[in-house]
This record gives C-alpha cells, sequence and structure tokens, in this order.
C-alpha cells in the first residue's frame, strides 16, 4: 500500500472489514480504492454492491436519484453515509441471495 503515497494516494485506513485509501484531487476527494484480502473478495460488500449496479440499471438510477436528493438536502459527511446505509444494504443482500448466502442485517 505505500508505493501508491507517491502517486498523491493517502496511507490506507480501516473502513469497516476492509481498508481503503483515497486518491485526492485539488480541494477534494477524487478516487477512493477498496483493499480486500482474497478471502474477504468473494463476499466483499463492496464488490457485491457494484457488481449488482453493473447489470440492474433501474437501481442504478435509484441510488443515483438519492444521492442526488441528499446532496440537494445539504447532508454531507457522515451522515450522507448514514442515509444511503439502507439502500446499499437492500442491494448488497439481494446480491448475496442471488449467491445463495444469508442476509446482512446490522452495519455493512
Amino acid at each position: 500500500m505505500q508505493p501508491l503515497l507517491p502517486m498523491d494516494w493517502t496511507a490506507a485506513v480501516e473502513v469497516g472489514d476492509h481498508w481503503a485509501i483515497f486518491h485526492p484531487a485539488v480541494g477534494r476527494r477524487d478516487a477512493i480504492g477498496h483493499l480486500f484480502t482474497a478471502a474477504q473478495w468473494p463476499e466483499a460488500h463492496m464488490r457485491l454492491f457494484a457488481s449488482w449496479l453493473r447489470s440492474h440499471p433501474v437501481d442504478v438510477q435509484r441510488y443515483e436519484d438519492l444521492k442526488r436528493d441528499l446532496v440537494a438536502a445539504g447532508v454531507w459527511g457522515p451522515d450522507y453515509t448514514r442515509r444511503k446505509a439502507d439502500f446499499v444494504r437492500e442491494i448488497v443482500n439481494s446480491a448475496r441471495q442471488e449467491m445463495g448466502l444469508p442476509p446482512i442485517h446490522g452495519a455493512l
């Protein structure tokens, strides 16, 4: 993870069950890299969420609408993340169900 520091990525920070690194652009975060072990990968919530959205355009639109509504209402930071949690859990659980995995009931 340290080799990415010279390319303007931050040091890794723990975010729930995995690590993340951030690529800041001038004055704002430009990208997030989520890092998983090989053992975490098959059930990684971030991967399941992204994979589901790639094949379900209606849910992509729902997610976009939710995010736009939150920003328009001035919701940002930890509250922004918290207010998206139910939608994210719904999508992750849809993906888990499709894979024959039990649902997640708590925090992702």
